[in-house]
């Protein structure tokens, strides 16, 4: 939070190749630093290890610490720390790494220009600054945001989270209209193709009944109001039951029993 002095920063995170990363941030030397970070780092190496698993899985694990206060009597502004051969330092494994990025010192000697960014970016008060940082990376423009966001007061933080809640409803009702667009369309096709299919049923059917008004005229002559009528009201199947009973019925009533 910009002008706090007391703040401490925690992130644990993992990377996509596996690494997992210990990143904190320290305003205040409260002393036995060094233990306090072996010991954090022991804890997260440990935790990789599960029972019943090889000591193979453990993954490489770094701590990084941000501090704003001087720890070692040297200038080099950034230390790192791996297990090393004591005569020649050739290294035991890569597993263990620790860095100290002492902000007091930054200036003091060339480092990349993306790290010379965020190192301004962690350090300065100066908000004309930080504006020209985020334009540097997309990364510093995020966490300029995110740091405007917290350093909000209560009423700031609920507009901000109701013109997130706002924006996140209207995409979620724009969302549900283009699913219902969607499930339209596709009930409009389907009722489309089931518009065809009854229509195909439709000429199926009158042609089944004009064949069978054909045949039960020559067997039985001329059909009465009632015959018309039970012929005009069945189905594809009773049609076909009916032509099926015209050879065989002595009477007309008995082909629509």
């Amino acid at each position: 939070m910009v002008g706090d002095k007391t703040a401490i920063l925690d992130i644990r995170a993992r990377t996509d190749d596996g690494r997992d990363l210990n990143i904190e941030m320290q305003i205040v030397n409260s002393g036995s630093f060094i233990h306090r970070t072996l010991y954090y780092w022991s804890e997260m190496y440990g935790e990789n290890l599960h029972a019943g698993e090889g000591y193979d899985v453990l993954r490489q694990t770094i701590t990084i610490n941000l501090l704003d206060f001087k720890l070692f009597d040297r200038k080099r502004m950034i230390s790192l720390y791996q297990l090393k051969e004591h005569h020649d330092n050739a290294p035991l494994t890569d597993l263990m790494q620790v860095y100290f990025l002492e902000l007091p010192k930054l200036g003091r000697e060339p480092i990349p220009p993306p790290l010379q960014a965020w190192m301004q970016f962690l350090t300065t008060q100066d908000h004309r600054l930080l504006e020209q940082l985020s334009h540097t990376s997309p990364a510093i423009a995020e966490a300029l945001d995110m740091l405007n966001y917290i350093s909000q007061d209560q009423e700031e933080r609920r507009r901000h989270l109701s013109r997130k809640i706002a924006l996140l409803d209207q995409k979620t009702l724009e969302n549900r209209v283009k699913k219902a667009e969607e499930r339209a369309k596709g009930l409009e096709e389907r009722a489309k193709g089931l518009s065809d299919e009854n229509k195909e049923l439709r000429v199926f059917r009158d042609s089944l009944k004009s064949v069978t008004h054909k045949l039960l005229e020559q067997r039985f002559g001329p059909l009465p109001d009632w015959a018309k009528a039970r012929l005009e009201a069945a189905t594809a199947e009773q049609l076909g039951a009916i032509g099926s009973l015209v050879i065989s019925a002595e009477r007309l009533e008995n082909c629509f029993l």
